[in-house]
């Protein structure tokens, strides 16, 4: 995903607005990173699992056509994972990423509890 298709797909940046009703889960990453990585297949099941219920996405830092949107959102450690949800509040992922914890921190609104960015 680059600035572009998130502006288009994600966020409306004049109201700061969800597009649509469904929730995106996205992972902000960089192609190097061990962790991001390791997460690879996790992620790309997730996505798989929950079509239909919530967007899973994936946002290379290290490209230009990606880096306005890591910088607003306050990227600085790869993998960070965030929640943009139909609230319109911003959510930090700051669990075990694994399949369960990533679909019960969205399905069964596990966010709620922690602040949004």
């Amino acid at each position: 995903m680059t600035t572009e298709s998130f502006d288009q797909l994600v966020i409306d940046r004049e109201s700061n607005t969800l597009i649509g009703d469904t929730p995106w889960f996205i992972k902000f990453y960089a192609p190097w990173c061990g962790h991001c990585k390791r997460m690879g297949p996790t992620w790309a099941e997730l996505h798989q699992r929950n079509k239909g219920k919530f967007n899973v996405a994936k946002v290379d830092c290290t490209t230009p056509e990606a880096k306005d949107i890591c910088s607003q959102f306050e990227v600085k450690g790869y993998p960070t994972v965030k929640l943009f949800n139909k609230d319109n509040k911003v959510y930090n992922f700051r669990r075990q990423r694994s399949l369960e914890s990533f679909e019960d921190y969205v399905l069964k609104g596990e966010f709620i509890n922690n602040d949004p960015d």
